[in-house]
Formats: C-alpha cells, structure tokens, sequence
C-alpha cells in the first residue's frame, strides 16, 4: 500500500513540474492533479499494453518511434477523464516524453532503495 501511495505522489508531483514546465499543460487545483495522476496510473496499467498489442505493426514500421505517440495519446486521454487541460495531442506528447524524464529522475532520487 505504501508503494502505491508512494507512486501517486511522484506521479502528482511530475505531472506539476509539467505544469510548471508547459505552457499548455494546466490543473486547476491540486484534487484535479492527484486525479489525473490516478486516471493517468489506470490507463497505463489497463489501456496502454492493449494499444501496445494492436499498434505493434505499425510501432515496427516506425521502429518504435509511434510509441511517443501513443504515450501522448494515453496522457491526452487521462486529461480529458480527470478535467485537467491540455492544448492538444502534440502537446500530450510532448508532456509525455517530459514525464518520462521527471518521473524516472524522481524515482531515483526518492525511489525505494
């Protein structure tokens, strides 16, 4: 349990810095954030490894390129579930290859040792 706990928190967190870091990435309170960050972990865990099987061809063809995409599309998504703003799919993508890097620097510096 206090993993999971641990994993919204540094997802909040990182979905704040991009935030801060983009301009059109917006929350309008800090609830609308933690639950983005919870519909965000949601689509990851249930959607994103179905859209990974259905778009496997299209991912080879593109080596592998199309899964920034996809990344993007899911963050997109999570938006528009949990009420938080985003300009549009570039933006979403873009935010998502920034949310790789926050959350993985994250993750090593306050991660479980």
């Amino acid at each position: 349990m206090t993993r999971l706990l641990r994993s919204l928190i540094l997802s909040a967190l990182s979905l704040w810095v991009i935030d801060v870091l983009l301009e059109g990435v917006f929350f309008r309170d800090a609830k609308t954030l933690i639950v983005t960050a919870i519909v965000l972990g949601v689509l990851n865990a249930v959607v994103k490894p179905i859209l990974k099987v259905l778009t496997l061809p299209i991912n080879v063809m593109t080596f592998g390129i199309f899964s920034f995409l996809l990344n993007g599309i899911v963050l997109y998504t999570a938006f528009q579930f949990s009420g938080g703003n985003i300009n549009s799919v570039l933006t979403a993508t873009i935010a998502a290859i920034l949310l790789t890097i926050v959350n993985g620097t994250f993750e090593k510096l306050f991660g479980k040792k």
